[in-house]
């Protein structure tokens, strides 16, 4: 059984992908062609040139991370949903400023956050149905927009901003919106453990194996890659790789 959904958010030599996880969180971003983020073992980790992976940040009072949204290399996001604290780390693994209290927002229950193209803090609140915006400090709401009811009656488990889109998962299908609230026509495809978006693919990953669709037209799928039961997957460019025994491995094509 997966335990909580944790997001991963790649970028590798100019290359941005977007991975949500239900069972644990990868997040990643080429910051001088090497450096990749990730969350291992409750800790904020960067994966070195040679792929193995070092801990550079852990909060013992926050404890494990539910997800981290690293594309911006400057202002990496690390949400904490049971505590309804976002932190920001700058490129160094340093915290910049304070530790930001959701609950001060005055808010019911927040299970999904992402970073804005905008500057701001994408927000889901479970109660309203609705994505909230905040400024860059998460001090205030500042927009707000309803999403249409799911046939699922469900939460979405990932949401992410991509390629100027917002991104929401809810594992029979793909919703879509602008950052100002317009629907766009929905990714009628399901996923098993997660998805991927990068700039032209929408990666989907299922139990053992994971596709490549082009955005322009996902009912094409350009490749297929194994990937081992419950493993994490990572895109870098055009490839596939999954976290193993603290190390990024390469994944096959079928």
């Amino acid at each position: 059984m997966f335990k909580k959904t944790i997001i991963l958010l790649i970028a590798f030599l100019g290359v941005a992908a977007v991975l949500f996880v239900r069972s644990k969180t990868i997040s990643a971003h080429s910051l001088q062609q090497s450096d990749v983020w990730v969350i291992e073992n409750q800790k904020v980790c960067k994966v070195t040139s040679k792929g193995s992976v070092q801990p550079v940040y852990y909060n013992s009072q926050l404890g494990e991370p539910t997800s981290i949204d690293a594309t911006d290399p400057f202002r990496i996001l690390i949400f904490y949903q049971q505590h309804r604290q976002i932190e920001i780390l700058d490129n160094h693994s340093s915290r910049i400023g304070n530790t930001i209290n959701l609950s001060s927002l005055n808010l019911g229950e927040v299970s999904q956050v992402c970073r804005s193209s905008r500057g701001g803090i994408w927000l889901y609140h479970r109660e309203t149905n609705e994505l909230l915006l905040t400024n860059s400090q998460g001090s205030r709401i500042i927009s707000q927009f309803s999403l249409v009811s799911h046939d699922s009656k469900t939460d979405p488990d990932i949401l992410v901003e991509a390629n100027g889109i917002i991104y929401l998962g809810f594992g029979n299908s793909i919703e879509r919106y602008t950052p100002y609230g317009v629907r766009l026509e929905p990714i009628n495809i399901s996923y098993e453990h997660t998805f991927i978006v990068s700039s032209q693919y929408l990666w989907i990953v299922n139990n053992g194996f994971a596709e490549s669709r082009l955005l322009s037209n996902t009912s094409i799928v350009a490749d297929k890659f194994k990937i081992p039961y419950k493993k994490t997957p990572v895109v870098i460019g055009s490839q596939l790789y999954f976290l193993k025994d603290g190390k990024l491995n390469i994944s096959e094509k079928i």
